[in-house]
């Protein structure tokens, strides 16, 4: 199967203020992670809080340079300029391809703007911009296939619920019709019957366009119903990755176990 995205030995390091007693301690965020990502597929991103995989994320879509290792989109270096012969216009071309779905929709979403204004954002910022009509009409197609309908679409984000408000966050980050969506926890604020709801709206959205995700998510039930692939963070470093349903009932790591066991801990 054909791989859509792919990382090679990406490292991220941190370094703190130091203080009078402590001089400044740097932290590796990642750690020498290569993953592969099957086009049409998800992989789930679990671990414990801390362990790399925002970080992690955050590379992947570009927002965040590797202090080494690179992403591989479609086969095409993102962190290498060198290998393109016009490297700004390939970053360009990248935003329209790869997207990203934060935990908080409020703070991706610009308060002053309607949420039609913020979802037609991406159409202004392409490399071709479509008509005015066109980008209005594609905004608008996408909102009410989230769920919003288009006496909503001249609302402020403050007028609507958090579960409204991620669904307008995913069609802003899928009105360009990327081929790669990075879910940061996408559904961690958000109460059970809603949560729920947006997963299954993501599984939905999936199908019919076609996309390949990066799921991040500390709750493993939930990285269950959405992966087909799984992978498990410690510390920055990958420790596992498997097919979901192997990987639930059949880990390979101390660690993995011990947080499938937290989540029946939980569960009784």
């Amino acid at each position: 199967m054909e791989n859509l995205v792919e990382t090679t030995g990406l490292c991220r390091s941190f370094t703190g203020r130091g203080t009078l007693l402590r001089g400044a301690e740097t932290t590796r965020a990642v750690d020498n992670v290569s993953l592969t990502i099957p086009k049409g597929q998800t992989l789930g991103l679990v671990g414990e809080s801390g362990c790399g995989k925002s970080t992690l994320g955050r590379m992947v879509v570009g927002l965040l340079p590797p202090d080494s290792g690179d992403v591989l989109v479609m086969g095409k270096p993102l962190w290498n300029a060198a290998a393109h012969d016009n490297y700004r216009a390939f970053r360009q071309e990248m935003t329209r391809h790869i997207q990203m779905v934060f935990q908080d929709p409020y703070s991706s979403l610009t308060p002053r703007m309607t949420v039609l204004e913020s979802v037609q954002e991406p159409l202004t910022c392409a490399p071709a911009p479509l008509p005015k009509a066109q980008r209005r009409e594609g905004a608008l197609a996408m909102l009410e296939r989230v769920g919003i309908e288009p006496e909503q679409a001249k609302r402020f984000p403050h007028q609507f619920s958090g579960g409204q408000r991620q669904r307008i966050a995913i069609a802003r980050a899928l009105v360009s019709r990327p081929a790669f969506v990075v879910c940061d926890e996408p559904t961690s604020s958000l109460d059970a019957s809603v949560q729920a709801q947006i997963l299954n709206l993501l599984l939905d959205l999936q199908d019919e366009l076609g996309l390949t995700y990066l799921f991040i998510s500390h709750d493993l039930a939930v990285v269950r119903h959405m992966s087909d692939q799984v992978a498990v963070m410690q510390r920055g470093k990958v420790v596992e990755q498997a097919p979901a349903n192997t990987l639930f009932t059949a880990p390979q790591t101390e660690y993995t176990r011990l947080l499938l066991h937290s989540i029946m801990e939980l569960g009784k």
